[in-house]
């Protein structure tokens, strides 16, 4: 099988807290960090800063706080959106 995973195929009771509620309300696609990587075309330290500083909304997979993350792809364009540069600025 296919290691993305869509939301809508998750039971809400198997998601981490506040994905559930994304879950009802998309079919967004849950994106681990090496594909949340190749997504944004960034490297695995740039990710981890991102997210350290909550730049990037990342949620955790499991207990402690090395567990796993996973991000949403829909959060991550948003995210991206938000953050384009204007042909003047550059």
């Amino acid at each position: 099988m296919n290691q993305r995973i869509a939301l809508n195929r998750l039971t809400s009771s198997s998601l981490p807290q506040g994905m559930a509620t994304v879950a009802a309300r998309s079919d967004d696609e849950i994106l681990t960090a090496r594909e949340a990587q190749q997504f944004l075309k960034i490297g695995r330290t740039k990710l981890w800063d991102l997210t350290r500083r909550n730049e990037i909304p990342a949620y955790r997979v499991g207990p402690g706080s090395r567990s796993s993350l996973r991000y949403l792809r829909t959060e991550l364009m948003r995210w991206l959106e938000g953050n384009r540069v204007n042909g003047s600025s550059v």
